[in-house]
């Protein structure tokens, strides 16, 4: 059988919940949930398939598509680091606490800029992540990309 992955970004989800519970029956139906800024189809579908589904999170706003103010001030690993740390425990850790129903979080999205920072980051961010029992996807990555 093959997987289904639903993508979501704020707005109304006419026949969600429905489809949801239709599709619960199947036993070997495990669902992709990725969630962007709300994080209520996420929550609905842990409500409905536990943990047989697999949810994804990621913030909107400043940052969430790629760090290029960061990224363009140097890639010194001790100030990348920091700005991990920083980013992490301002951002993501209240996150990971409020939203228990989002599996990975998706740290920026289709960031097609400054691979070696890029690099330094997700592997200085990741720790952060592991100290709180949550798991960090990289991005997604556009066909242009």
């Amino acid at each position: 059988m093959s997987k289904i992955g639903l993508h979501f970004v704020p707005g109304r989800r006419t026949g969600y919940g429905d489809f949801l519970r239709e599709t619960v029956t199947s036993g070997s139906y495990r669902p992709i949930i990725k969630c962007v800024g709300d994080f209520a189809p996420a929550r609905e579908a842990k409500d409905i398939f536990g943990d047989r589904v697999l949810t994804i999170g990621r913030m909107t706003g400043y940052g969430w598509e790629g760090f290029d103010d960061y990224a363009s001030s140097g890639s010194d690993p001790a100030y990348v680091v920091s700005v991990a740390e920083y980013t992490f425990n301002t951002f993501y850790k209240p996150m990971i606490v409020a939203h228990p129903e989002i599996d990975i979080w998706e740290v920026s999205n289709e960031w097609s800029a400054y691979w070696e920072w890029q690099a330094l980051w997700y592997g200085a961010l990741s720790p952060f992540f592991i100290s709180e029992g949550s798991r960090m996807g990289i991005y997604a990555c556009s066909t242009g990309n």
